[in-house]
């Protein structure tokens, strides 16, 4: 490949986000076009994954492509490299006009078997703001240019947590886990993995738990390397 990565991640989630910010302004952004158990594919959130296929392909790049919104792509004859693609995580959010969403972009080596392992590259955008987070395996992990050091939290408050406690198999158990953070913990719920990862990386969450069993690894991907790199 004669394309740094870094960079082409990097560029990978600004096309990305031209593509959301363009298609945030259509009438038809929010309209459901496809669901599962765990989710739901807003229009948006195709627009944003087909503008990012778009893109690896002119890079020319050979890649296994795993996206959020359709099965893995192979691109080219012998991929090198996995590009893992959340394209819009807080999608909800993002059509209501709250402000908190990102754009995940990962790369990951390629196994025996043709499957992506650990990440080694790892870029999420902030769609509203427009900060980068982003991290090479051991190069440390960065803010919009700035390296990102965890800092202690003071001992006076309670530690702020991002907590995820719903799963169709919850119950009593998960409302005991939520009752006993809560006697420790402020909680908060932001609806974008990806993000709340990086604002763990950079000390503005302490902690992140989710007990859901839902998470996939187009949401943790790039977040995990980044919080990873922080020191956390």
């Amino acid at each position: 490949m004669t394309v740094k990565l870094l960079d082409f991640a990097l560029g990978l989630a600004e096309r990305v986000w031209g593509a959301i910010k363009e298609a945030g302004g259509r009438s038809d952004a929010a309209e459901i076009v496809g669901f599962t158990e765990m989710d739901v594919t807003r229009m948006v959130d195709r627009i944003a994954e087909d503008e990012g296929v778009k893109h690896v392909r002119e890079e020319g790049l050979d890649v296994l492509f795993i996206g959020e919104e359709s099965p893995p792509l192979r691109i080219g004859s012998e991929p090198g490299v996995a590009v893992i693609l959340d394209p819009l995580d807080g999608s909800t959010n993002f059509v209501r006009g709250i402000p908190f969403s990102s754009i995940s972009v990962a790369l990951a080596s390629l196994g025996n078997g043709g499957g992506a392992v650990e990440p080694f590259i790892g870029v999420v955008k902030d769609i509203a703001r427009g900060d980068v987070y982003y991290a090479e395996k051991g190069k440390g992990a960065f803010l919009n240019g700035s390296r990102l050091y965890r800092s202690n939290v003071d001992i006076r408050d309670k530690p702020l947590v991002s907590l995820y406690t719903y799963s169709p198999s919850g119950g009593e158990e998960t409302a005991l886990h939520t009752i006993r953070l809560n006697d420790h913990c402020n909680l908060r719920t932001m609806g974008s993995m990806a993000l709340e990862l990086c604002y763990l990386a950079s000390s503005r969450l302490d902690g992140v738990v989710d007990i859901r069993g839902m998470l996939r690894l187009q949401d943790i991907a790039a977040g995990k390397l980044i919080v990873e790199e922080a020191g956390c």
